[in-house]
């Protein structure tokens, strides 16, 4: 017999077949502060943060990183959703908060949604 669990949100699920969601109260980071993916140029490499402002965060971001980066979307409020994608996309982890652009497959879909339709693929790699 499968064991069912209703989750606080009242969703029913069969724990062996839906692992659990990490996920992390609203209360630690403000409505008012963005959850961002930054993309590095040639690379690809993904970053996932939180920020007030998001555009000051990349001028910060770039005065330190030799390839060009871009902001490829903000999630307006979202930034308490940064705890669970980095512990969803811990294998791709390259250092800090830069994740390898292999871990696009797995960001949730309501985020991948979201993104505009190749904004993680067009600008990344060198034309040649």
């Amino acid at each position: 017999m499968k064991r069912i669990t209703q989750t606080k949100e009242g969703i029913y699920r069969n724990p062996t077949l839906h692992p659990p969601v990490f996920s992390v109260k609203k209360e630690r980071a403000s409505d008012k502060t963005d959850l961002y993916f930054i993309q590095s140029k040639g690379t690809g490499y993904l970053k996932i943060g939180r920020a007030n402002d998001c555009e000051r965060r990349l001028k910060e971001l770039q005065t330190g990183n030799a390839l060009e980066l871009r902001i490829i979307h903000v999630f307006k409020g979202m930034a308490w959703r940064e705890y669970e994608l980095h512990k969803l996309l811990a294998q791709w982890r390259l250092e800090g908060e830069w994740f390898h652009p292999r871990c696009i497959g797995s960001i949730p879909v309501d985020l991948y949604e979201q993104i505009p339709w190749g904004a993680l693929y067009d600008w990344c790699e060198e034309k040649k």
